[in-house]
C-alpha cells in the first residue's frame, strides 16, 4: 500500500477516519494497520494489501487456508500475534473459499488477453481523466490497471485475496488494491 493513499480509505464499519501504523515498509507499506479513530476497529495491511473487512474472523472462517497463508506471510511479530488472536476465535468451516478463489484467479489470468477486455478497455478509454476512480469487483486488476494509465488515483476492491495479490503484483503505481 502506498502511504499517500491511506488518506482515501475510511472505516468500513462507521466511515470514520483511519490512522496508519506502519510495521514494515520498503518502497510501499508491506505490513501495518489502519486504526479507526471513531469506532477503534483495526484493519491489517499484509503483503501490501489492506484487508478492510467488517469482521475479519468471519471472513477467515470460510477461508481457513487463507489464514494460514497470511500467517506464514507475516514479517512482524505484532502482525503474527494479531492474526493468531483473530484466528483463535474461528470455528473452522467445511468450505475453504480461498482454494476456490485461487482457481478463479488462475482462470482470470489465462483469459487476461481475451477480446472481452479489449472491448471493455475501448469503452473505458472514452472516459475523460478523473482524479479518483473505484472499481468494485477488481479481481486480478486488469481493468483497474488499465484505468490507472489515465486516471490519477485508482482503487480496485475485491473480496478475493488471491486475486488481489495477483493484481498488486502487476499494478501500476497509482493503483491501490483493497
Amino acid at each position: 500500500m502506498h502511504q499517500n493513499n491511506s488518506q482515501f480509505i475510511f472505516c468500513v464499519k462507521c466511515k470514520g477516519k483511519l490512522n496508519l501504523e506502519v510495521l514494515h515498509e520498503t518502497t510501499e507499506i508491506t505490513e501495518g494497520f489502519l486504526h479507526c479513530k471513531k469506532c477503534h476497529s483495526k484493519f491489517p495491511i499484509i503483503l501490501k494489501i489492506p484487508i478492510m473487512m467488517k469482521d475479519l474472523s468471519q471472513f477467515l472462517r470460510i477461508r481457513s487456508s487463507l489464514g494460514g497463508f497470511l500467517l506464514k506471510s507475516c514479517i512482524t511479530k505484532s502482525m503474527k500475534d494479531f492474526l493468531k488472536h483473530t484466528m483463535s476465535k474461528i470455528q473452522k468451516s467445511e468450505n475453504d473459499y480461498f482454494q476456490t478463489e485461487k482457481r478463479w484467479t488462475n482462470i482470470y489470468q489465462s483469459n487476461r488477453n481475451s477480446s472481452f477486455y479489449g472491448i471493455i478497455n475501448s469503452y473505458l478509454s472514452k472516459i475523460s481523466p478523473k482524479n479518483f476512480v473505484v472499481e468494485y469487483g477488481a479481481s486480478i486488476g486488469i481493468i483497474s490497471n488499465s484505468l490507472g494509465l489515465k486516471h490519477q488515483h485508482v482503487f480496485g476492491i475485491d473480496t478475493s485475496f488471491s486475486a488481489l495479490l495477483e493484481a498488486k503484483m502487476n499494478s501500476v503505481k497509482n493503483c491501490e488494491y483493497i
